[in-house]
């Protein structure tokens, strides 16, 4: 696996993809999923991957600069001519997941009719840019439309609903990346993928964000706004958790 940097159209043009894979006490948290993934973005992109080889490279990153214990986050990052692992601690603490997130809407809209809109790839920086945009704000993460208006995902979580008529999450043709987290929870329990009407958040009895590093989490705020919590992103997030650290 490299570890110098070679200049490629990965760093030109952003024509990489990577995965963020959720480290519990040296495990790695759906991996599967995660390699699953990167390989359709590679074959997008038309990048070399032997999975193989990740495998086996990310079960030792994963145990190695003490991530044999805790909670982390490891990157791996693909070009054409690069294989890159980042280490780091996960971001996110248990308390504040327990407590609920703030969100708000955000001002970037998801295009549904750009490819790379649904793969995972190093051309993020408007998500990133937009999360920091809601941080400054006093929010934990922005929810994001589509260029059409509709409900898609937030700038790195994608969203769920528990309606009356059970749980509900914006399907991928709304123009959103679908998250290994997601995955989970849809293998987990009954969903049904369909177009959402952003204001049907306000009317849901509980909603819920996931993603790789954060697992399941509720909002708790929605632009200021109390939103209700039914129990069901704690019960789901326990259970995750004792799957993930065996």
């Amino acid at each position: 696996m490299s570890t110098a940097v070679i200049a490629d159209d990965g760093f030109r043009y952003g024509l990489g993809a990577f995965e963020t894979i959720g480290v519990e006490n040296g495990r790695l948290a759906l991996l599967d999923d995660h390699l699953a993934r990167l390989s359709r973005a590679a074959a997008f992109l038309e990048l070399p991957m032997d999975e193989a080889a990740l495998r086996i490279e990310a079960g030792r990153q994963a145990l190695a600069q003490g991530g044999a214990r805790g909670r982390h986050a490891l990157r791996l990052t693909l070009t054409a001519r690069n294989t890159l692992f980042e280490l780091r601690p996960n971001p996110y603490g248990l308390d504040e997941l327990h407590r609920g997130l703030s969100c708000c809407i955000g001002r970037l809209r998801r295009n549904p009719h750009a490819p790379l809109t649904f793969h995972k790839t190093l051309c993020c920086g408007d998500s990133i840019l937009e999360k920091r945009h809601a941080r400054r704000q006093g929010f934990d993460e922005p929810l994001l439309l589509s260029t059409e208006g509709r409900l898609c995902e937030g700038a790195v979580t994608n969203v769920f609903l528990l309606t009356d008529d059970g749980l509900v999450t914006p399907s991928v043709k709304s123009g959103l990346l679908p998250g290994t987290m997601r995955a989970w929870v849809m293998r987990r329990t009954e969903v049904t993928e369909r177009e959402v009407d952003p204001r049907e958040l306000l009317q849901a009895r509980e909603v819920l964000l996931t993603n790789a590093l954060m697992g399941i989490a509720h909002v708790r705020a929605l632009d200021g706004r109390a939103l209700p919590c039914a129990g069901l992103a704690h019960a789901l997030r326990d259970a995750y958790l004792r799957e993930a650290r065996g």
